[in-house]
């Protein structure tokens, strides 16, 4: 072959070096982005078991042996509610009772004071406030109420529907920014989270029985 067609030869494998970088680079990336960060709430379901019954049993008595049987009392009447309302029992939590004398001199008929404290866990809103009325019915001692489980047990259906709003917030954002600079939204490049924030959907504390999804979300710009 002559000098000639080696050249070309070399030429040619130079080309195909080239395309076939290019190739495996793939296309460039695009040269203008726009990040914003988007927002979306979303309530959430009133079926959804979030709450929870405290009971505070408080009972009083002459002796020790007293406390602690009216304790037990408390116990079984809290328990027979319990059955009645179809409470699983996984989902009670029965803590150790304490018994105290309120002093050495102390005048009083019933010098010993006895506390114990039951959580339920996993109920409806609902249920929740039936079952505290039936154990204030039933005759229980001490404090009952219903809170609000923090963190509460998020649907993923209601996640979705959050993080759904908050790309639409985000895109609304971004194509607002977008207008006055002149250019039109392109597809979405990347969704994170917010920095510092590695949970996109957050419990909003303030206001109870919403949840609040947020995402720092990346256009293309065209």
């Amino acid at each position: 072959m002559s000098l000639k067609g080696w050249i070309g030869v070399a030429l040619a494998g130079v080309v195909a070096l080239v395309a076939l970088g290019l190739a495996l680079r793939g296309a460039p990336p695009p040269s203008r982005t726009i990040t914003v960060t988007g927002q979306g709430v979303v309530k959430i379901g009133t079926g959804a078991a979030d709450r929870q019954v405290n009971l505070f049993l408080q009972v009083s008595g002459s002796s020790q042996a007293r406390v602690v049987a009216r304790l037990q009392a408390q116990r079984k009447l809290a328990q027979t509610v319990f059955t009645k309302d179809q409470v699983p029992a996984q989902d009670i939590r029965i803590h150790n009772y304490a018994v105290n004398r309120y002093g050495p001199y102390a005048k009083t008929a019933k010098p010993y004071a006895g506390n114990q404290n039951i959580q339920v866990k996993n109920l409806t809103r609902s249920a929740a406030d039936k079952l505290v009325g039936d154990l204030l019915a039933a005759g229980i001692t001490g404090n009952v109420n219903a809170g609000t489980v923090y963190p509460p047990p998020i649907d993923a259906a209601e996640r979705a529907k959050a993080e759904e709003a908050a790309l639409a917030d985000a895109r609304t954002q971004a194509q607002a920014l977008a207008a006055k600079l002149g250019y039109t939204l392109g597809p979405v490049l990347k969704i994170t989270a917010p920095p510092n924030n590695q949970n996109p959907v957050m419990y909003n504390t303030p206001q109870q029985g919403e949840i609040t999804a947020t995402e720092e979300v990346t256009f293309e710009l065209r």
